[in-house]
């Protein structure tokens, strides 16, 4: 399979059309293989668009090198710019132009954001690394649950069908329980892939954004509190809307030049309401995968302690989420008349 077609595939989970009646993974799966990569998706499409039809950085150096203007914001769009922390403290239009953004001093501290240009293929590709566990799961499944239960979603459902259906799915459940455990084992495997996509790709955005998790965590924490006033300003560490930038060039004699430009970051603006949803999603994501391992384990301990197949649990399970209760009850029912002819 190549990264071309896991792309189509990864774009096809947009469409409804290409969406099976029939679940074959838990909820929690779902958040992170099939809704996080198509927010992912939306995000990049955002980005892009801003990026295609507004000028992402604007930049303003010395009147006398006006003419370097698009160079500078070029450079300054691909290497970084940066801000100064000793002047995130203080009164905008007063001791500050903007938060980080101030007259030069003897000893200052740079903090550098070099990541522009990395916004996009970093959405694209964690959407294409969450969206990995749940094409793996769909080649193994290979359908099998889409042909068992095809036509017995609705309650609706002709006698005659149900009946012949309702006997199909009797001699699944009472077939042999290895290929139970072996369905079963394929799926925690890929759920056990989904939990450490989501891990990598956490540790991805804090590489790719200087320390993100900890760096923007003030940030989150002052919106939380709804002070908006110290969320900009902890926010602009990652994501400035205004930044420094220097851009060095020859002159007429042959010297080096610096030239120092002050940089207007509109698209840090889109940035950042996308990472601060992100920031809050992937916690969410880490707690309900913890929670539902938890869940599993207890279930695990439980069916063996009842000296109960797990694999056969998980099958009956999935065939119970897919039918309607009124073919539940029956086929329960009908199970009960049979007895199991294979262990």
């Amino acid at each position: 399979m190549t990264i071309k077609e896991i792309i189509i595939s990864v774009a096809d989970q947009l469409s409804y059309s290409q969406v099976s009646k029939v679940t074959t993974s838990e909820f929690t799966f779902n958040l992170i293989t099939r809704t996080t990569p198509k927010i992912l998706l939306v995000f990049s499409f955002l980005v892009t668009i801003r990026q295609l039809f507004g000028n992402p950085i604007e930049c303003q150096p010395d009147p006398s090198y006006e003419k370097l203007t698009k160079q500078i914001e070029t450079r300054c769009w691909i290497e970084g710019s940066y801000i100064i922390r000793e002047h995130l403290h203080g009164t905008i239009g007063k001791s500050i132009v903007n938060y980080g953004i101030g007259t030069k001093m003897l000893q200052e501290e740079r903090i550098y954001q070099t990541y522009y240009q990395w916004v996009t293929p970093s959405l694209l590709v964690m959407a294409l690394i969450f969206y990995f566990p749940a094409f793996v799961w769909h080649h193994w499944e290979g359908g099998s649950m889409d042909k068992l239960l095809k036509d017995v979603d609705s309650p609706y459902i002709k006698e005659d069908c149900w009946n012949n259906q309702r006997e199909r799915l009797l001699r699944y459940l009472n077939g042999p329980r290895r290929h139970h455990r072996h369905y079963a084992i394929k799926y925690y495997f890929c759920e056990a892939i989904s939990l450490v996509a989501l891990i990598f790709n956490m540790h991805m955005l804090s590489e790719i954004f200087n320390n993100f998790w900890v760096e923007y965590f003030p940030a989150i924490r002052a919106l939380l509190s709804h002070n908006y006033e110290e969320f900009a300003k902890q926010s602009s560490i990652l994501f400035p809307s205004q930044a420094k930038c220097d851009y060095f060039n020859f002159g007429s004699s042959g010297t080096i030049q610096k030239i120092d430009a002050l940089c207007l970051l509109p698209q840090n603006v889109v940035n950042e309401k996308i990472f601060v949803f992100l920031y809050f999603w992937l916690i969410l994501l880490v707690f309900l995968s913890f929670a539902h391992i938890l869940c599993v384990f207890v279930k695990v301990i439980y069916l063996w302690r009842k000296e109960k197949d797990f694999g056969f649990y998980v099958v009956q399970a999935i065939i119970r989420k897919n039918l309607s209760p009124v073919l539940i009850e029956d086929l329960i029912e009908a199970k009960k008349l049979n007895s199991p002819h294979t262990q």
